[in-house]
């Protein structure tokens, strides 16, 4: 269990215990994360099974799932994505990964 920082683009395609923060976070078909999460933009083809602050965009496909709570400043969800718990959009001014 520990924290990530990263600026600009992170990839996750393997099992990650923790909290996340990037700018720009690209979760793979084989990326599960169980942790807090805040970030920019998001792109998950995998699994996040916690709560999730994205200031702009969140792109979930078809093969992606949220288990949590999810705040959002905008949603696109493919057909075949999931999200199961809260939903809640925002003003994208009162979120910021960092």
């Amino acid at each position: 269990m520990g924290s990530i920082s990263a600026r600009g683009k992170a990839f996750i395609n393997g099992m990650v215990s923790g909290e996340i923060s990037a700018d720009n976070l690209h979760v793979g078909t084989s990326g599960v994360i169980k942790g807090k999460i805040k970030s920019r933009k998001m792109d998950i083809h995998g699994e996040i099974h916690e709560d999730v602050s994205c200031a702009e965009h969140v792109l979930i496909h078809s093969t992606g799932l949220i288990n949590g709570k999810l705040i959002y400043g905008e949603l696109e969800i493919e057909k075949g994505g999931r999200v199961t718990g809260s939903m809640n959009q925002t003003n994208t001014k009162l979120i910021s990964p960092r």
